[in-house]
């Protein structure tokens, strides 16, 4: 019973740290998209996979949506 109890906190302890990892690089990630739409020369065209009632535009070169 105690080995268990003592497990169950480390595997919550760990499960801590891995989304504490992965806020850190989702942050990583929208600083790298964000400079990358700021040092982008666009190059854009008509998404067509995109259906709505607006035309949407995408970047050839960076793939975002603008």
């Amino acid at each position: 019973m105690e080995n268990l109890v003592e497990e169950r906190k480390k595997l919550f302890q760990i499960l801590r740290d891995l989304n504490l990892e992965v806020n850190h690089i989702k942050k990583q990630i929208n600083e790298n998209e964000e400079e990358i739409k700021k040092s982008c020369e666009h190059d854009l065209v008509i998404d067509r996979t995109y259906q709505a009632e607006h035309t949407e535009w995408i970047c050839k070169k960076c793939g975002f949506n603008i």
